[in-house]
C-alpha cells in the first residue's frame, strides 16, 4: 500500500493524521524531502509504538541532503529513496539500493550536461543539466534547462541496472548581492554540506542588515561548529554570515523549503 503526503497532512490536525496513517499502515510513503522531514521531527516526540512505519520512503521535489535522509530513516523506519524530477517534465531519474546517483528513465527522458556554450560533456564532467522529455502531454518538452548542475557519472552502477546515473551538484546560477558584492548561492551551500550530519536543515536570508544563516541543527551541533563555520566563511568570502540557531525553518505553500529567501526585497 502506498500512501501520498501533501503538504497540509501535518498542519491541520496532526493527532486525527498520525492515528489515521496508523490505521493505514502504509508499506511506502511518498512525500517531498521537507514534508518527510517534518513529519520524522512530529514522530520524534513520540513512543516508538506509535510512530508511523513504512518500509519504503520515497522523496522528491527538492534536494535530499544526508543528514535530513538519516534523520527520516531513524524516526520512519524505512529505506529512503530520492527522485529526481522537474516540474515541467516529471520524474526524470531514481535512485537505487546503492544510492549512489539517480538511474535515469533513459526510455522516457535524454539527460544531457552541456559546458558554457551549450556544448555536450563527457561523463564525469560537471556542466548545466538540460533534459528532453520524448513522450508526454500535450507535447514533448525539447532540451529544457532544469536549472541544475550535475554530471553523468562514469562507472557502471553495482546495482547492475544499466541506465545511466545521474549525479546533482546543485542549483546553477542563483546569485546573492549586498555591499556592492555578489556571491552564488551554491558557493555557500557547499559549506553547510559539508559540515555532515551536524545541521539537518539552513536557509540563507538576505535581510536589511547583511545575510542571515538560519540552521536547525542535530543533537552533534557544538560551539566548534559554530565557530568554524565562521571562520570558513571569513577566510572564503571575507565576511560571515549572521547565524542563528532555529527549531523549524517554515514550508513554502508549495511543501518546499527555500535554501534562500530575499526578505529585503519583500521589506520583512
Amino acid at each position: 500500500k502506498e500512501l501520498y503526503l501533501p503538504v497540509s497532512s501535518l498542519r491541520n490536525n496532526p493527532p486525527d493524521f498520525f492515528r489515521k496513517l496508523l490505521e493505514f499502515g502504509p508499506d511506502i510513503i511518498m512525500s517531498k524531502s521537507a514534508v518527510l522531514f517534518e513529519l520524522a521531527r512530529a514522530s520524534s516526540g513520540l513512543p516508538a509504538d506509535k510512530r508511523p512505519r513504512a518500509q519504503y520512503i520515497i522523496s522528491f521535489g527538492e534536494a535530499l541532503k544526508a543528514s535530513m535522509r538519516e534523520y527520516i530513516r531513524a524516526f520512519l523506519g524505512g529505506e529512503v529513496y530520492d527522485i529526481y524530477g522537474i516540474e515541467e517534465a516529471g520524474n526524470v531519474a531514481a535512485e537505487c539500493g546503492r544510492h549512489d546517483g539517480f538511474h535515469v528513465y533513459e526510455e522516457l527522458f535524454i539527460v544531457e550536461v552541456l559546458d558554457g556554450d551549450d556544448k555536450p560533456l563527457e561523463s564525469g564532467a560537471e556542466g548545466r543539466l538540460v533534459v528532453t522529455r520524448l513522450a508526454g502531454d500535450p507535447l514533448p518538452v525539447i532540451r529544457y534547462d532544469t536549472g541544475d548542475r550535475g554530471m553523468i557519472i562514469k562507472e557502471p552502477c553495482p546495482c547492475g541496472l544499466l541506465a545511466r546515473r545521474l549525479k546533482i551538484i546543485g542549483r546553477d546560477g542563483i546569485a546573492i548581492s549586498f555591499d556592492d558584492k555578489k556571491f552564488h548561492l551554491a558557493e555557500f551551500e557547499h559549506i553547510l554540506d559539508g559540515r555532515g550530519a551536524s545541521i539537518l536543515k539552513y536557509q540563507f536570508a538576505k535581510t536589511s542588515q547583511g545575510i542571515e544563516l538560519r540552521i536547525v541543527p542535530n543533537g552533534t551541533f557544538s560551539a566548534e561548529d559554530l565557530t568554524g563555520l565562521t571562520e570558513q566563511f571569513t577566510e572564503k568570502f571575507d565576511f560571515s554570515p549572521e547565524i542563528k540557531l532555529v527549531d523549524e525553518i517554515p514550508l513554502l505553500p508549495s511543501g518546499k523549503s527555500s535554501v534562500f529567501i530575499d526578505e529585503a526585497a519583500r521589506g520583512a
